[in-house]
């Protein structure tokens, strides 16, 4: 939803609020009420004015109320730090220390008060060190060999069991595997449509496919083209893979057909099996975002098969890239402008909903700059200024070239900042990263390229701060999914800098949003992937294979939530594999021909 909030002065800012919808369902003979967050999360939030500073909240002083800067002397189990050896200091100190053999060391062990949801966590106490036990049977990694460690259980409860890797590189492979086996699970085969999330703990067939995501669908479709250049899959495989998903998305497969407005807009969520909106009484269900993704994937993957000379003879890839064409074209891409309430292409408003003909709502207007707050509509942006300007001299050009050019100007002009790095949002890394692997208006932008590395500093640096107290080891990574409702008040959080600690609730971090900054800091985004590995903490098992999966400071205990969600986790995927395929892959593949999308009348 959207709303302006007067605050004193009359100065207007603007609320933008996650989405929700509850979905029931029926399990074992249960009614189980799900909460979950529309994937069209909005990017702007008032600013949170007064309350606690980050230093206050942290240490304590105004949150809890204690004037007392010292923390009670602290032992930490199975390490060096014992009754002879304690942990001393005042808030804010950090006491090293070295688990004993047999253990792997985990966080910083620091004196802090933290509280948040109405709990208070730590009261002048350390915190965040952990001395994990491997499991008796682990072997040693002898160098060059590198571990990857995963959750496990012996004989004496509760371990880590260890599994080597001939060097980094089989490391990391290994996890783009592992990656990539999730995207296969999130795929309902008989229709091509992609889940929203995928829940590890049920079996591949009995997943929620009820709840497919049409974003979500543009990203698997860009993730087989990339796992067909990674070898993992055939020519064969690739090519009717992609083609199945397209033709869903054009409803022509047999029993499925995708709920579409007047103007081609499709909702976020989708039933995968028959392509019906899982919210049909939601008038305002069809989403300028979701599409955006969904067609940014199709067009990535008719460019990826006019690249490949051996793709683009064959028969099939023929077909494809018609299939990918017509996606394209089935969006009536110049209804995008909107003048708050209703379609006008005379207006600036970017909307995130339409109704089922020309009303829109969720609306963003340009800053009093002149420019576009940065969030995620760059891939419906783009679509739609080539719709418009490139592809067809339409009459709504001259308002598209100016939408579009107050779009890109931000790059230019970045209105948010973290300790004097320049940011397009504060918002979770999937901000900037789904657009540097999906709109080559922002991967081939000089401008946006610098941010996405200033973001990145950013992100490191936040987890520094004494807001989480970590930032070492692969800790960090803002992202959204699946959270802990006690810390976090609710089941699933985009993650953001604040600078009232406190709302960063259960401390999360999220390896795929590390995974996403590789192909700007690789030496440096390999080693806190390594880390990652070799700590276990966020290792998941997907079959014989793993990968990284989110995880919350507060709760080393809890594990996945209710599912994977993809849209978050896709930027792992594409991350490593940036480290295998040629520099500029992503950058060709969004670089796509508009002058050969002849426009048909739809």
């Amino acid at each position: 939803m959207h709303a302006r909030l007067r605050h004193r002065g009359h100065e207007s800012l603007s609320l933008s609020l996650s989405l929700s919808l509850s979905l029931t369902v029926r399990k074992a003979g249960n009614v189980v009420q799900l909460k979950h967050y529309r994937f069209d999360r909005r990017m702007r939030q008032a600013r949170h004015k007064g309350g606690p500073s980050m230093g206050d909240s942290v240490n304590g002083d105004h949150a809890l109320g204690a004037n007392d800067k010292s923390c009670a002397p602290s032992v930490l189990a199975n390490s060096d730090r014992n009754d002879s050896q304690p942990c001393t200091g005042q808030l804010g100190a950090e006491c090293a220390y070295t688990c004993l053999p047999g253990y792997v060391p985990f966080g910083r062990h620091v004196c802090q008060s933290y509280s948040t949801n109405e709990h208070v966590v730590y009261d002048h106490q350390f915190a965040g060190g952990h001395c994990l036990r491997l499991c008796s049977s682990s072997p040693a990694c002898t160098s060059p060999a590198l571990p990857l460690r995963v959750n496990s259980t012996d004989k004496d409860g509760p371990c880590l069991h260890t599994q080597c890797y001939a060097n980094q590189s089989v490391l990391l492979q290994s996890l783009s595997r592992g990656s990539y086996e999730l995207w296969m699970r999130a795929r309902n085969n008989e229709t091509g449509i992609y889940l929203d999330h995928v829940d590890l703990t049920r079996s591949p067939a009995d997943q929620d496919w009820q709840q497919g995501a049409i974003g979500v669908t543009g990203l698997g479709m860009a993730a087989e083209c990339v796992a067909h250049a990674l070898g993992y899959i055939s020519d064969d495989q690739f090519l009717a893979r992609v083609s199945l998903t397209l033709r869903s998305i054009l409803s022509l497969t047999t029993g499925f057909k995708l709920d579409r407005n007047a103007h081609g807009w499709i909702p976020t969520f989708v039933d995968t099996r028959t392509g019906a909106a899982m919210n049909p009484d939601d008038t305002n269900r069809y989403s300028s975002l979701a599409t955006g993704l969904d067609t940014a994937g199709a067009l990535f993957a008719r460019t990826y098969v006019l690249s490949n000379p051996q793709l683009c003879s064959s028969a099939q890839g023929a077909v494809l890239i018609e299939l990918a064409t017509q996606a394209f074209e089935a969006v009536d891409w110049t209804t995008l402008l909107c003048n708050g309430t209703h379609i006008d292409s005379n207006s600036s408003g970017l909307p995130m909903l339409f109704d089922s003909t020309d009303g829109c709502s969720a609306v963003e207007f340009p800053e009093s700059d002149g420019y576009y707050q940065f969030f995620e509509l760059h891939y419906t942006v783009a679509l739609a200024y080539h719709a418009a300007c490139t592809v067809s001299q339409t009459l709504a050009c001259p308002a598209f070239d100016t939408m579009f050019r107050r779009w890109q100007g931000r790059a230019q002009h970045p209105n948010q900042a973290f300790e004097g790095l320049p940011l397009l949002s504060e918002w979770s890394a999937y901000v900037v990263q789904l657009p540097y692997y999906m709109v080559h208006a922002f991967n081939g932008n000089a401008d946006f390229l610098r941010l996405f590395r200033s973001h990145w500093a950013a992100d490191k640096a936040y987890y520094a701060s004494p807001a989480i107290n970590a930032g070492q080891q692969g800790i960090y990574g803002l992202g959204a999914g699946p959270t802990i409702d006690w810390c976090a008040g609710t089941t699933y959080e985009a993650d953001r800098i604040n600078t009232n600690a406190s709302l960063a609730h259960c401390r999360t971090f999220s390896p795929y949003s590390i995974a996403g900054y590789l192909p700007l800091a690789n030496s440096t985004v390999r080693a806190d992937l390594q880390a990652l590995a070799a700590a276990g903490i966020t290792t998941l098992r997907v079959d014989q294979d793993h990968f990284l999966w989110r995880k919350a400071l507060l709760d080393l205990d809890w594990s996945q939530g209710y599912g994977v969600t993809m849209v978050d986790f896709s930027a792992e995927f594409f991350g490593l594999a940036s480290l295998t395929l040629p520099p500029t892959f992503f950058q060709t593949m969004t670089n796509h021909s508009y002058a050969s999308l002849a426009m048909r009348r739809r």
